[in-house]
């Protein structure tokens, strides 16, 4: 990816998948500068689930590719960059959430937000104007869920067009908030950022582990605990498979330099 202030370095790969590295000041600048200018472009949040995924479905694969930044979101995706290259830090979606929003006050671009239940998105619109004054949420829609297309996918594009939104923060989970942006960006000529389960950790309606345990990578633990019946298949899959993989894909990357 390119950055404006230099600092976020080519493109890497993980096991075949795109993730960018670079400092998360560095990434958060260039998604605002992005913004700014009214480019548009997707930005993804990428973690263990994600690559086992992407190596499985060409189309969350594709959307990756044409991402104009896929942060490392998971400590073990973060831990491999760092095992390969110059130390790298843990950029996850919902801790971008926020930082992101004040950005986007301080500067003075308007934003939106698409995904989660309506009594959410209230309450994250609530929090945003007393915790950033002078932020301008342009826009706030909660989606009739189900399989993609969403059923008023051509409204929702309207809205958000016309909403003259810079950033829009887009909460439906991986893979579908990935292929939805992918599906869209072309159309919107805004920055849309995929963050997953952002809106509901901000407003405290979902706990996020303890800092030492995001550190040691096992943020996922609370995350399963707390809705176990939804997660328990996805991280008895993805991370079994990534146990198995990773060690042979840094053992190759080691003994043969950069590679996919």
């Amino acid at each position: 990816m390119g950055s404006v202030a230099g600092k976020v370095t080519p493109r890497d790969r993980i096991l075949s998948v795109p993730v960018d590295r670079g400092a998360p000041d560095a990434m958060f600048a260039s998604i605002v500068e992005r913004s700014r200018r009214g480019v548009g472009g997707t930005v993804c949040f990428a973690n263990v689930h994600a690559l086992h995924l992407a190596r499985r479905d060409p189309a969350l694969k594709d959307a990756l590719e044409s991402s104009f930044l896929v942060a490392p979101d998971g400590m073990p995706l973060a831990k491999l960059l760092s095992w390969t290259g110059p130390r790298q830090e843990r950029v996850d979606g919902m801790s971008a959430f926020p930082a992101l929003l004040e950005r986007a006050a301080d500067s003075g671009l308007p934003v939106a937000l698409f995904g989660d239940a309506p009594e959410v998105l209230s309450a994250v619109v609530g929090k945003a104007r007393r915790r950033f004054p002078t932020l301008r949420i342009v826009e706030a829609i909660s989606p009739r869920m189900g399989d993609l297309p969403f059923p008023d996918d051509a409204d929702h594009v309207r809205r958000l067009v016309a909403s003259g939104a810079a950033m829009v923060f887009v909460a439906l989970g991986c893979p579908k908030q990935e292929l939805w942006m992918s599906r869209h960006a072309a159309a919107i000529p805004a920055v849309l950022l995929g963050v997953g389960n952002a809106f509901r950790t901000w407003v405290g309606l979902e706990r996020r582990a303890p800092v030492w345990m995001r550190r040691a990578g096992l943020e996922w633990c609370v995350r399963l605990w707390q809705n176990p019946s939804r997660l328990w298949r996805r991280y008895l899959v993805s991370n079994a498979w990534f146990l198995v993989a990773a060690p042979a894909w840094l053992a190759k990357r080691r003994f043969r330099g950069p590679s996919p």
